[in-house]
């Protein structure tokens, strides 16, 4: 009896502990959520970025520092992504994001793609991201680092999250959250993070025709 009773409190204590494990891995996911989604309430209103009715009057900087007028993309289909170097995302995004460059760049289509440290993930200087870049092949147009939520969004960010806001909220959850965009300029479409780039293709054909 007393050996069945041992077994069951050791039962019992694995259970416990093994949730506890698996609280403790979720308690910095959800603080950085909690954060995301205080930083989004402090930072609404602050432009009119959110407002905008496409994408062409905004301004970026590209991996050089150049100003870039987002007019320059008129009557292309685009994809734009928050990227981030150290991510575990990384290598199955840039090689799929690539391939998908090479299927449509003959027919109006571009990637814009925007390095981004608001998940502590891309601590790259510029000169390493330049280098990133250029090792991965990466042929698609690549710009400076920006904040895609707080107080310091990069405003065409703004105005992708606010088109696409969701259940849970407009703040991005993590890298490699992808938007479509069509010819008019216009997000049509949000993909997240762990959404395979390849999935995207069926939207990007119907846009193309």
């Amino acid at each position: 009896m007393i050996n069945i009773i041992r077994s069951r409190t050791v039962s019992v204590l694995a259970f416990v502990f093994a949730t506890l494990a698996v609280l403790l891995y979720q308690v910095p996911i959800l603080n950085r959520a909690l954060k995301a989604v205080a930083e989004e309430m402090a930072d609404s209103g602050q432009d009119d970025a959110s407002k905008a009715s496409n994408v062409y009057g905004f301004k970026v900087k590209d991996i050089d520092g150049n100003e870039v007028n987002m007019e320059k993309y008129r009557g292309k289909v685009l994809i734009i992504v928050n990227t981030a170097t150290n991510c575990g995302l990384t290598k199955n995004n840039i090689k799929e994001l690539n391939e998908l460059y090479e299927k449509f760049k003959e027919r109006q289509f571009q990637i814009l793609g925007f390095p981004s440290n608001s998940f502590n993930q891309e601590l790259s200087c510029e000169t390493d991201i330049k280098e990133f870049v250029k090792k991965n092949n990466i042929e698609w147009d690549y710009f400076s680092k920006v904040a895609v939520n707080g107080d310091n969004t990069e405003p065409l960010f703004r105005y992708l999250k606010a088109a696409t806001a969701g259940f849970f909220g407009k703040f991005i959850k993590w890298n490699y959250t992808k938007f479509l965009v069509n010819k008019e300029g216009v997000v049509t479409k949000r993909y997240a993070p762990t959404d395979a780039p390849s999935k995207i293709i069926p939207d990007i054909e119907k846009l193309l025709e």
